[in-house]
């Protein structure tokens, strides 16, 4: 968030200004979250499942802004996104979300992959050269890949990576799931300062 706050002030291209009241929001769940679950000892799954919608839309807009805004692709991403408001109401609905919508959350995931995978296809069909790099919205987009297919992965696995104990109150699942969160802020920090430099020449 300070990051965002240093190198993307001031005047740009409009989905570059979400980033900071996005980071903001996510750091407020999860002090939310750390405060109710390990302070109060209670369970804080529904700020998860507040949250979860919030970050698909995020980086559904970040992807459709990132790749033009084609208005076949307005289509597509709609389509996306009713394909997971369906899933999470459903989901939601049978729990009452006391459980965390994990279904929701794989379906955003695979959503989210599939937007990656074919913005790194439009980047190689596109005529001008884009020195990688330092290609601001390639690294904000690979952030997002890695850390949702890293999530598809420890989701396929999930069951037995949470009885994978590293000592008696630390599985390997929140290690994993901690390093891929780690590795998607370092990331859209680089891709940060991409974006400031290019804006200074």
């Amino acid at each position: 968030m300070l990051a965002a706050l240093l190198w993307l002030r001031g005047p740009g291209e409009r989905h570059w200004n979400y980033f900071l009241p996005f980071l903001a929001l996510t750091l407020g769940i999860e002090c939310a979250g750390f405060y109710v679950g390990t302070i109060l000892h209670r369970p804080n799954l529904f700020l998860y499942n507040i949250y979860l919608p919030v970050n698909f839309i995020f980086c559904s807009l970040l992807l459709y802004n990132v790749l033009g805004q084609q208005k076949t692709l307005r289509r597509v991403f709609v389509a996306g996104a009713v394909l997971f408001a369906l899933t999470y109401i459903s989901e939601g609905y049978q729990t009452g979300f006391s459980a965390y919508t994990s279904g929701a959350d794989l379906v955003s995931a695979l959503l989210l992959v599939a937007g990656c995978g074919y913005y790194y296809y439009d980047l190689l069909s596109r005529e001008a050269y884009h020195p990688i790099r330092t290609h601001a919205p390639f690294w904000a987009v690979t952030a997002i890949f890695m850390y949702q297919f890293g999530g598809i992965a420890l989701s396929l696995f999930s069951s037995y990576m949470l009885r994978l104990m590293i000592s008696p109150h630390l599985s390997l699942n929140y290690v994993l799931t901690t390093g891929l969160t780690l590795l998607l802020n370092i990331t859209w920090i680089y891709s940060f300062r991409c974006k400031y430099l290019a804006s200074k020449y």
